[in-house]
């Protein structure tokens, strides 16, 4: 059985505490583990945006085997979330360079274009990613799953009009947001305002002359024409 359907399996019958072992960061981790062959890692991955990364590729075998089922511990629990705010509150382009890293390594790992990788998180790693984030709400996160899911698929859907002209510039920025939701429930203020677009003027009040009034909103354009502000909490 594959990564992906023991996760549909886990939904349909594990009860809240077995559903607590499938978080947002294991259920990222091994998809790109399954996409990569095993080069990839959940090691790897918490190495990149976890505080205590240098155990994880410490010099001395010894002390990577001793503190491996502590990462283990801490990746199948919501303790990783207070790490991953902790590793960005002391490094604000954590993630930004994490993401950059991880594209180099998928692009060495599976030899495919930033194109075919795009996809593959579009369609296999963010489902999965938000698999675990429902997770983590059912056992006690406190998460707007609606509004995760509505931030993630605008992120993608803004990633992909650059994909042409700037793969890998895209690829990046998915990557980037994946972590920050990972992270923090949702994407950073300044991932929502890069993508955001000025209210529409019929969506704004009409000042004494009938003609539409300034406004600081910012709303992401959604299907069907309808618009959602992505700084809402």
């Amino acid at each position: 059985m594959g990564f992906r359907e023991s996760v549909r399996k886990m939904k349909a019958e594990a009860s809240t505490k077995d559903r607590g072992w499938y978080t947002a960061f294991y259920c990222f981790a091994e998809s790109i583990r399954e996409f990569t062959n095993g080069a990839i890692n959940y090691k790897i991955l918490y190495a990149l945006v976890g505080t205590k990364g240098d155990y994880v590729n410490h010099e001395n075998p010894s002390v990577r085997v001793s503190t491996a089922p502590a990462f283990s511990r801490l990746i199948h629990s919501r303790r990783y979330v207070a790490d991953l705010a902790q590793r960005l509150e002391a490094e604000p382009d954590v993630f930004k360079n994490a993401a950059q890293a991880l594209k180099t390594m998928l692009m060495e790992a599976t030899s495919r274009t930033p194109e075919h990788i795009f996809r593959f998180l579009q369609h296999n790693a963010r489902e999965d990613l938000e698999a675990g984030l429902e997770n983590e709400s059912v056992t006690g996160r406190e998460v707007q799953m609606q509004c995760a899911h509505v931030e993630l698929a605008n992120l993608f859907a803004s990633c992909e009009k650059q994909l042409e002209e700037q793969p890998e510039v895209a690829l990046t920025r998915a990557l980037e947001g994946c972590f920050q939701v990972m992270a923090l429930g949702r994407l950073e203020k300044v991932a929502c305002e890069a993508m955001a677009i000025p209210t529409p003027l019929e969506f704004l009040p009409a000042g004494d002359d009938g003609s539409p009034e300034g406004s600081s909103i910012v709303l992401v354009n959604l299907t069907g024409g309808r618009y959602q502000s992505p700084l809402a909490v």
